[in-house]
């Protein structure tokens, strides 16, 4: 979908449910909708709470939403892409997309940072840290317990790992990723998920980043990753101050977006 992928990329499934209407209504029967997805990355979500979701500025549902990878013979396929326009709310569009690029930062790099800096004080005279050094087969330590000697202590069995470097690459990407389509999602209302199409420069940094060896994973590139994706987040909340009143407070417009849930229900709007 950002055309990023490789020969070794794996196949992730996202797809909207459309319940029957009855089993909304009904207290006395549920119909689950069941797909066979062979044991593929899947994520789905039932129609209202897609909806929903996108009115609250969610990156991922954003993306479903604009993939040029989807089912045409869906039969509310291009009603479901037309709901965009009308569930769009700056406020939300920045609060959802900065704070999942954030979450890539407290989850991933930011702990990296931390065991490097434990790594190279644990137990030895402060030094500058090295930041050539990889991340790669470092002890992990536990920043919430302190023994009493005043530096974090290492995690039992704890170690860098090839899949933990695989996390900190994978959350890199999308935590830029994500902030570049806020800034299209802010400044034109729309964007374009294929990442070349409007970035080349973005594309081959993240493609680089990708095809990284983890072993290459050092203290320098967790720090310039960390702070450049911190800069972009301070970006964005200043280009949400700079747009005009009418963008900033835009919200999204229920009636329409009703009136095109009551029409794919085959039901009367109310």
């Amino acid at each position: 979908m950002h055309g990023l992928a490789t020969p070794d990329s794996d196949e992730d499934v996202r797809y909207i449910t459309l319940q029957s209407v009855r089993s909304i209504i009904t207290p006395f029967k549920k119909d689950d909708v069941k797909v066979n997805t062979n044991g593929e990355d899947v994520e789905s979500w039932e129609l209202r709470n897609f909806v929903k979701y996108l009115c609250s500025g969610n990156p991922t549902i954003y993306e479903v939403i604009k993939s040029p990878l989807y089912d045409r013979e869906f039969a509310h396929a291009e009603t479901v892409r037309s709901f965009m326009p009308f569930a769009f709310d700056a406020r939300k569009v920045l609060m959802a997309h900065a704070g999942y690029a954030e979450a890539q930062l407290k989850r991933y790099l930011q702990p990296a940072l931390k065991d490097f800096e434990a790594f190279m004080w644990n137990g030895a005279t402060p030094a500058i840290l090295d930041k050539s050094i990889q991340l790669l087969g470092i002890k992990k330590y536990d920043h919430e317990k302190d023994k009493g000697h005043g530096y974090p202590t290492p995690k039992q069995n704890g170690l860098w790992e090839e899949n933990h470097l695989r996390r900190i690459k994978k959350a890199t990407i999308a935590a830029h990723r994500v902030l570049a389509q806020a800034k299209q999602l802010l400044t034109t209302g729309d964007f374009s998920p294929v990442i070349s199409d409007y970035s080349r420069e973005l594309h081959d940094k993240l493609m680089e980043i990708k095809l990284m060896s983890n072993a290459d994973i050092t203290f320098s590139f967790v720090e310039n990753h960390s702070n450049s994706i911190t800069g972009l987040i301070q970006d964005m909340h200043i280009l949400f101050e700079s747009l005009d009143d009418s963008v900033k407070n835009a919200t999204p417009k229920i009636e329409i977006i009703e009136q095109k849930l009551f029409s794919i229900y085959g039901v009367n709007y109310l």
